[in-house]
């Protein structure tokens, strides 16, 4: 989370190598935990809740991106408390995304966010971000290297390559 007193709330859903989940009905929540389930999570996180127009509810064939929806509530909730704009960023790896997921975001924000908010929410990659603040900036250099070098499950995490590998 960012803060910029009486300027701006920024929350970011960092992803490292998973994707984004969806709620989903066939499980059942259980009594005193998060709510795992699209009927748990609306229920807990209504919209009705936030300043009028500042998020919707859902259509049940909409997919439910539950940890990006609690994070838009969270946001919402808070930049009114404070008094301030909010954002919101999903910030994944390109290696993970598809069209599908790419798509299914797409409807999900369209759902979610009335049209004049919808700029607020961004979705960014950690190679976005090594292309546009690490690469070949001195004052980052250790973001640089560990982009470039950052293992998961046996391969490189981001699609970066080195210039050893360029070859």
């Amino acid at each position: 989370m960012l803060y910029a007193p009486k300027r701006y709330l920024i929350l970011i859903e960092a992803k490292f190598r998973s994707g984004n989940t969806s709620a989903n009905s066939s499980k059942n929540d259980i009594p005193g935990r998060s709510p795992r389930t699209r009927e748990g999570i609306l229920e807990r996180y209504r919209a009705e809740l936030l300043p009028p127009d500042s998020i919707f509810t859902p259509a049940a064939n909409v997919p439910l991106f539950s940890q990006l929806y609690r994070n838009l509530v969270f946001a919402i909730w808070m930049a009114n408390k404070l008094d301030v704009e909010w954002r919101l960023v999903n910030l994944t790896s390109s290696l993970l995304s598809s069209e599908q997921s790419v798509e299914q975001l797409t409807t999900f924000t369209k759902a979610v966010l009335p049209e004049n908010m919808r700029r607020r929410f961004v979705r960014y990659t950690w190679e976005q971000l090594f292309r546009d603040r690490g690469e070949g900036n001195d004052d980052l250099q250790e973001l640089d290297t560990y982009l470039r070098f950052k293992s998961a499950n046996c391969g490189r995490a981001f699609d970066i390559l080195t210039e050893a590998l360029r070859c």
